[in-house]
Formats: structure tokens, C-alpha cells, sequence
């Protein structure tokens, strides 16, 4: 408490307790724990919290400490259900709402590839849902997806190299701000000194140059996507375009391709049979519903 005393004596800075909360190791003792946040009177607290939107304090598990963001973004995907939008509608609402969730976090800390990998598939999902639910086929994966407009994708974010790059952006301000605190930090930590404790041979060295760009060329196709995305109709007319473009639609032959990884579960068996027998649409799922078993019916429902 002296420490924080002629902190606030130095700096002319008050510290509010009442708004302070106190972090214990699980190698402190509850007892102990208890009497130090009594004597400091600040209010102890199990978990880590956040703090101008960033969690207050990394804990050994990663994904536990940044799980809060994909739970953002649940929410906000839970709340855009039941309105009826269209795939640009929901390319929009990704861009602009979903992905911008998690760019301030990403600017200052990597956040485990697993967790990126469950945001994406809550996206991917959203996407492809239908209505009120996410069930429906997923087409395309999300790292096609994020291919650009040009290249033929949607030009979503790939959020693991977003996250690199964001990152790569503190590196650079050490480098060019030499003069600042944590700078100095790492230029005495890795000084190199008078050589004696480099290990020539297992030390990471610099790359060389020839290894750092690609010389393939990016451009292949890149015309007939750029006239796609150009063409005077509207936003929802051109993704259609898109997906025949990309084979995404729900076509006889893709179906099949989708319903013979299903046949171990007896579904393909089960809409031949109606396909043959009844002549519409209507009367095929009507008689799946009246005479098939409901966790059958609810496995067709969830291919279608």
C-alpha cells in the first residue's frame, strides 16, 4: 500500500479501491488472499475481467480468456435471426459487424488458432444458414471464401492472417521508436554482447532473400470475376451469379454428391424411394413426415 501511496503522491493521481479489484495466484492460501484484499480494502475477484475492452490479465488457457469474443458474436449472429436476409444482406452484416468484433483484440494480442477457427465456422455457418437456423449445406469453405472478389471469392477476412498482421504491427513500432521503454527492454534482452553465448547452430537466424516472395502469377481469372461483380443488377442477382459460377447451388447432381455421404444413415435409401414414388416436392416431404420416424425426418430436413 506505500508503493501505491507514493505512486499517487508522485504523479498527483488518486486510486479509486472502490473500482480496483485484486488477482490472487492459486499458490496463495484462501486465507491469505482474504486478508490481503481486506487489508488493502480492494474487492478480490476469481476470474480475469476486461478492461477498455482487452481482458485484464492472460491466463493459461488462451481460448478461456478470449472465449468472451466468440460469445459476442453468438449474440449478435442470435439476434439477426428470423429476419430474412439475403446472401448480400449477409455478406454486409459480416464485413461490416462481425468481423470488426474482434479487430481491436487482434491488434494486440494472438489469439489461439482454435478460437479462430470456431469464429470462422460461426460465420461460414450464418452465411450459409437459411432462415431462422444454421443448418443449412455449407457449399464452399471459409478459406475459399476469403480469396478475393477477383480471385473468386467474397473477400471475407481470413482472421488468422489478419491477426498476424495486426500484431506485425507493434514489431514495427520497435523498431522505428528506439527510444521507448519496452524497446529498450528487448534490444538489452537479445544484445548480442560479446558473442560468447550464441549458439551458432541452433539460434534462429535471419531468412535468406530469395525465400520471401512468390513468383507464381495471382491474375489467372481475375477478368470474368471482375465483369461478374460489375454487371448492372442487383447485389443479390450477383451473388446468385456467383454460386452457379462456383457450383453452390443445390442442383440434382450436387445433392447427390451431399446425400451419398449420408447413405450410412440411411437417407439415401429413403428419398429414393419417395423420388419414385410421389411426383412433387410437397408430396415427398409430407410423406417423409407422416410415416417416417421424426429423428429420420429431422436428418432430411437438416441435408435439404
Amino acid at each position: 500500500m506505500n508503493i501505491l501511496k507514493i505512486y499517487g503522491e508522485a504523479t498527483g493521481q488518486e486510486i479509486n479501491m472502490a473500482k480496483s479489484e485484486v488477482f490472487f495466484s492459486r499458490n496463495l492460501s484462501q486465507a491469505a488472499q482474504a486478508d490481503l484484499s481486506r487489508i488493502m480494502g480492494v474487492r478480490h475477484v476469481l476470474g480475469t475481467g476486461t478492461y477498455l475492452g482487452l481482458p485484464s490479465m492472460v491466463v493459461r488457457s488462451k481460448k478461456a480468456t478470449f472465449a468472451y469474443i466468440k460469445d459476442r458474436m453468438w449474440k449478435r449472429i442470435n439476434s439477426w435471426r428470423g429476419r430474412a436476409m439475403s446472401k448480400a444482406g449477409k455478406e454486409v452484416m459480416i464485413k461490416s459487424v462481425l468481423q470488426a468484433i474482434p479487430s481491436y483484440v487482434m491488434s494486440i494480442y494472438l489469439i489461439p488458432e482454435t478460437t479462430i477457427k470456431e469464429i470462422e465456422r460461426m460465420m461460414n455457418a450464418f452465411w450459409w444458414g437459411g432462415g431462422s437456423n444454421d443448418r443449412g449445406i455449407r457449399w464452399l469453405a471459409w478459406d475459399r471464401m476469403t480469396y478475393p472478389k477477383e480471385l473468386g471469392g467474397l473477400g471475407f477476412r481470413d482472421l488468422q492472417l489478419f491477426n498476424m498482421a495486426m500484431v506485425a504491427k507493434q514489431g514495427w513500432k520497435l523498431m522505428k521508436n528506439t527510444d521507448t521503454l519496452v524497446a529498450r527492454l528487448f534490444e538489452a534482452r537479445w544484445k548480442i554482447g560479446d558473442g560468447t553465448r550464441i549458439k551458432v547452430m541452433s539460434d534462429p537466424w535471419l531468412r535468406k532473400e530469395d525465400g520471401l516472395w512468390m513468383n507464381s502469377p495471382q491474375d489467372q481469372g481475375q477478368e470474368g470475376w471482375k465483369h461478374l461483380w460489375k454487371v448492372q443488377a442487383p447485389p443479390k442477382t450477383k451473388h446468385l451469379l456467383w454460386r452457379v459460377c462456383k457450383d453452390c447451388l443445390p442442383t440434382r447432381e450436387r445433392l447427390h454428391e451431399r446425400i451419398a455421404a449420408w447413405q450410412n444413415a440411411g437417407l439415401y435409401s429413403c428419398l429414393q424411394q419417395r423420388l419414385q414414388r410421389c411426383s412433387t416436392v410437397k408430396e415427398v416431404l409430407f410423406d417423409i413426415c407422416c410415416h417416417e420416424e421424426k429423428e429420420m425426418a429431422g436428418k432430411i430436413a437438416m441435408l435439404m
